[in-house]
């Protein structure tokens, strides 16, 4: 159950990222994130995933065996990663139409952003129900607050100006995170029409 966890989220927030990024490079004048900047979302966005193999598991999910899907996994990529990528061009046009940021504050706002979600979908996805109605694991809550404050704390202190990060304003965090609980609300719902549509779930 934790390893098919640990592929949904994965795949699904690397095809989401590809998507934008092909995107990004044909309507900004400018380079999304710098290679520094995503080497770190990487590595951050990465920290959580560790704890996945202690997530509480439901008699319901192992009350068979679950056969590997390779159809599954691709399905699943198909249908989750638009959504993510829908997240990320909602903020593009944010940030640059409403918010009018410039370059180095839309690069700032999409981390954060981008961050946020990668987090986020994992507590998400890592269920086919309601994510509240089943309780992850304290390392899994732990390890993703502590990333989403920490990388909060790195960019608003000024200290991720090393990778070119800067404090953002709080009109340009809030609408940060208004996308990002849509985003959550949308992939719930998506949880809903995949399960019920594909019927894969075990």
């Amino acid at each position: 159950i934790n390893t098919r966890t640990y592929i949904h989220a994965t795949i699904s927030s690397n095809f989401g990222n590809m998507l934008s990024v092909a995107g990004a490079s044909l309507i900004l004048p400018f380079i999304p994130l710098l290679p520094a900047q995503i080497l770190l979302l990487n590595l951050i966005g990465d920290i959580p995933m560790l704890a996945i193999p202690t997530d509480n598991v439901s008699d319901e999910d192992v009350a068979e065996p679950l056969r590997w899907d390779i159809k599954d996994i691709s399905t699943f990529m198909y249908f989750f990663g638009p959504i993510s990528s829908l997240a990320d061009y909602v903020m593009f046009g944010v940030f640059l139409y409403v918010l009018h940021t410039d370059t180095m504050t839309f690069r700032s706002a999409w981390f954060v952003g981008s961050l946020l979600t990668q987090v986020l979908v994992i507590q998400v996805l890592r269920r086919r129900h309601f994510s509240l109605t089943s309780q992850p694991s304290m390392p899994l809550v732990l390890t993703s607050l502590g990333v989403m404050a920490g990388i909060v704390a790195l960019v608003q202190t000024g200290l991720g100006s090393i990778v070119e990060l800067y404090p953002l304003s709080a009109e340009t965090l809030g609408a940060i995170c208004l996308i990002v609980i849509g985003y959550v609300g949308l992939t719930e719902l998506g949880k809903i029409v995949y399960y019920r549509q594909f019927k894969l779930a075990k």
